[in-house]
């Protein structure tokens, strides 16, 4: 199955989390000008949430994030979210493209 790598992480494809849109595109980060798959990390905030065109699927992209982290760690409810504002809190994405 396809990796991409980032120093010592690897997105695996079972793993990863693939959406309907460019990630770095909905963040404002320019499309990358090689074909490398090689993942990019950049921070949300609340601008991008908030976006006409990109807001909505940033924010169930966060909603689908919590909820995974939520299973793998045991806990009662999701930390991540993409509703309301982010506040003091900083989030970071890991992505390639429409994966996370």
């Amino acid at each position: 199955s396809p990796e991409y790598k980032l120093g010592t992480f690897e997105l695996r494809k079972p793993l990863a989390m693939e959406f309907d849109f460019d990630v770095g595109r909905a963040l404002g980060l320019p499309t990358p000008s090689t074909s490398s798959s090689a993942p990019s990390v950049a921070k949300v905030d609340d601008a991008n949430l908030s976006h006409p065109r990109w807001g909505q699927g940033l924010r169930e992209l966060l909603d689908a994030v919590g909820e995974r982290s939520k299973r793998a760690q045991g806990l009662g409810k999701a930390v991540t979210s993409g509703r309301g504002s982010l506040g003091d809190c900083r989030v970071y994405l890991m992505f390639s493209g429409h994966v996370v």
